[in-house]
Parts: C-alpha cells; structure tokens; sequence
C-alpha cells in the first residue's frame, strides 16, 4: 500500500531541495483524503516535492461553530453550523487525534492529560484547516456548554489575536 498523504508531505519536507526531481520520492497510490483517492488529487509515479500545492489550492470553507461544549468525559466537543459533512471523519487518518464525531456531529478532542483543552481548541482549528479546508469561526452566536469563563475567556482572546 503507497504512503499516507501525511506520511508523503513529511518525506517531501525531509527531502533535500538540492536533490534532483528524479531522485525525490514519488506517490504509488493508495490512502485518502476527505474521502478522495490522493491518486485523483496527485498521479501514480508524480515527483512528491510539489505535493503541498495540492493541499494549499484547496478553497477553504468557512464555518461558523455554533456551539463549544466540554463534555463530561473532559473532552472538548465543537460542534460547527449546518452539521458538518461524512468527510470529516477522514479527520482521524492525520493521526492528530481530532475527531470527528458523526452522531453528534462535532469535532473532538481526547481527554485532555498534557495539553489543555485550550490547546485542543486551537489544534481542532488548525487540524480542519490544514487537513479539511474547513476554517472553524467563532461568533457572537457560539453557545457554551460545561466552558469555564476562564477558558472561554482564553478562547476568545485566541479569537481576537489571530484577527489581527
């Protein structure tokens, strides 16, 4: 079976940039993306040091999170407008350990241990981002649930930095 998307794009950014074009490794099928063969992404036998393009031409898709919860378990659950879409739960195969939940239709994260669930928050973001095209945005319309005003506070405040 051909290499993980993942695992391709950290053999692209070990290459040598000096290496000449034959010599870089090359996508031999198999794995998917968000439910999409890499092979209709990028051709069997394909140089893989421009395989990034393929990922940043992407169009990013815009989503509201209608609601922020921590759910009993400790895990932090968010829940994007409109329900989201089945590709989501291609999300696990980054090996990021962002979820998706398909009953409750959110995205979550583990019980946090070494990180908080402020760190969860941000990783879910850019995880959607980096691997869905989905950019996650709060409003003034996100409910809370279970969120401490500290962390909510400390969410926000990641909001704001991150539009300026």
């Amino acid at each position: 079976m051909g290499l993980a998307f993942s695992q391709c794009l950290e053999n692209v950014e070990q290459s040598n940039p000096a290496q000449p074009r034959s010599e870089l490794p090359r996508f031999n099928g198999g794995s998917s993306v968000g439910g999409q063969s890499i092979k209709a992404l990028y051709p069997e036998g394909a140089p893989l040091k421009d395989a990034h393009l393929i990922r940043s031409s992407r169009e990013i898709d815009t989503l509201n999170i209608e609601k922020i919860e921590v759910l009993d378990s400790g895990e932090l659950a968010v829940y994007p407008t409109g329900g989201g879409k089945n590709e989501y739960s291609y999300i696990y195969r980054v090996a990021a350990k962002v979820s998706w939940n398909k009953d409750s239709k959110c995205f979550t994260s583990p019980v946090p241990k070494k990180w908080s669930n402020l760190d969860w928050y941000k990783h879910i973001v850019t995880v959607a981002n980096s691997e869905l095209g989905v950019s996650l945005v709060l409003t003034e319309l996100t409910t809370w649930v279970n969120v401490t005003e500290s962390l909510k506070n400390e969410i926000l405040a990641v909001k704001s930095s991150s539009a300026t």
